[in-house]
């Protein structure tokens, strides 16, 4: 999950921030504002909760 996000958020930053050469901080900062206005957390545990939800009726479906 967290490498989907990296590949889809951080390293766009990464390759804008090298080429403007922006200090760490201002680069950190940029990926903070990112994640966060795309809700990166509250999709990838939505996202690992249905899956395990999923995965368990499916698991109950099997079993019976």
């Amino acid at each position: 999950m967290a490498d989907l996000v990296k590949g889809a958020t951080i390293l766009p930053l990464a390759f804008v921030a090298a080429v403007r050469g922006d200090e760490e901080q201002d680069f950190r900062r940029a990926c903070i504002e990112s994640l966060t206005r795309g809700e990166a957390l509250d999709f990838m545990i939505d996202t690992v909760k249905a899956v395990a939800e999923q995965t368990g009726r499916l698991a109950q479906t099997k079993s019976a």
